[in-house]
């Protein structure tokens, strides 16, 4: 909110975020970076150990074989304040979404353009 904005120094370098790497057959390499906020966002991963916002210095996890992610499926639970933010590689996509529109389970965000 505006308060904390003006209130605590530095408070978006606070946030708390988790970066999940993934690689789209479609569309290649893609970062879902998900950002809880400080003090009060806790997030954890469907295929780990991590939650957040516990107080412990950061880390790095890398799974010892890749795990599938099929669309649909679960990365992980936002329990207090989230936001996600979805890096795509293929210079081929367009967004699809509208800014400041309503988005749904399934909506796809980018596409390829018509020729």
């Amino acid at each position: 909110n505006a308060a904390g904005v003006r209130s605590v120094p530095g408070l978006f370098t606070r946030n708390e975020r988790v970066c999940v790497f993934l690689e789209s057959e479609a569309h290649g390499p893609v970062a879902v970076v998900r950002v809880g906020a400080a003090n009060v966002g806790r997030s954890s991963l469907a295929f780990s150990d991590l939650v957040t916002n516990r107080g412990a210095r950061g880390g790095h996890f890398t799974p010892d074989a890749p795990i599938a992610v099929r669309r649909g499926d679960e990365l992980g639970v936002f329990n207090l304040g989230s936001t996600v933010v979805l890096l795509v590689a293929d210079p081929a996509l367009a967004p699809l979404a509208a800014a400041g529109k309503l988005g749904r389970m399934g909506q796809p965000l980018w596409g390829r353009a018509s020729k």
